[in-house]
């Protein structure tokens, strides 16, 4: 994931980021906290696959 630019708009939910799906290139309003789990989560099962 990829952290956007906001418009106008979306800052009026400041407890969501825009980001950019790095693989379908879909964008998507989602919170920090559930971003940064995620990538807690993806960096744990590449190290268990040994890559």
């Amino acid at each position: 994931m990829d952290r956007q630019p906001r418009s106008g708009w979306m800052r009026l939910l400041p407890w969501l980021r825009l980001y950019r799906c790095s693989r379908c290139n879909k964008p998507q309003l989602l919170s920090k906290q559930k971003v940064d789990n995620a990538r807690i989560v993806h960096a744990a099962q590449v190290r268990a696959r040994g890559g």
